[in-house]
């Protein structure tokens, strides 16, 4: 995979590894929540279904929005009985873990680029900036450095090999998917001008070609602009 950035990587190139990348890390993150979760007392099945929403969260899902709207009672029952400290579980995790602070921070300045270059200026409408930029300001700080996908994907292979048995990220996905949490959204080389519905967006309006925008002197441009994508 890394071959594919042995020179500045094109915005397709970083579009499909980084849908790969996000899918290993969301199953990574929500082993290793659960792992937390148990060792604190709680059965299997629950942990699983807090860890769930601890993924939506320090992704930037709206994961209040997501429990409000599981079917499954059950599910449900337990999501709404330990809300208050799905978060808690979350910052104490990352607390003691300084890779996975960084992963965290990597993926989120990453997603914002891309979701930048497809949506425009509507992204600066979009809930899911100001879910993200909070975390950011409470992580970012200690990796002053800039987005880099081939670091990205560097650490989360190191993590797969350490979280993820050969051969299993569908099987884990499908896990994931149990427990109501949601599912990478479909970032292809299609949204670059098209859009993508998502239950946790802001459907933006028709937008004319990224580079149409006066956007380079944002933070998002000069990202883009260090990216090499324009």
């Amino acid at each position: 995979m890394l071959n594919l950035f042995q020179k500045k990587p094109t915005i397709d190139k970083t579009i499909n590894l980084f849908s790969n990348d996000e899918r290993i890390m969301r199953v990574c993150l929500f082993k290793i929540l659960t792992d937390k979760i148990i060792a604190d007392g709680l059965s299997e099945k629950n942990s699983k279904i807090i860890a769930a929403q601890g993924v939506n969260y320090i992704t930037g899902e709206d994961w209040e929005a997501i429990i409000q709207n599981i079917q499954d009672l059950k599910i449900k029952s337990v999501t709404e009985n330990y809300k208050l400290e799905i978060i808690s579980y979350v910052e104490n995790l990352l607390e003691k873990d300084k890779k996975l602070r960084e992963i965290v921070v990597y993926f989120l300045r990453i997603r914002t680029v891309l979701f930048f270059h497809r949506f425009g200026k509507d992204w600066f409408e979009n809930p899911m900036k100001e879910r993200i930029e909070k975390i950011l300001v409470e992580y970012g700080s200690e990796f002053p450095e800039g987005s880099d996908p081939v670091r990205f994907n560097e650490m989360v292979l190191e993590l797969k090999q350490k979280r993820v048995e050969q051969g299993k990220i569908d099987q884990e996905i499908n896990d994931l998917k149990n427990y109501q949490i949601t599912p990478p959204p479909p970032i292809d080389t299609q949204a670059i001008t098209g859009v993508v519905k998502s239950p946790t967006y802001v459907e933006p309006k028709p937008l004319p070609k990224p580079h149409e925008y006066c956007w380079q002197d944002s933070i998002y441009g000069k990202q883009c602009k260090l990216l090499g994508w324009w």
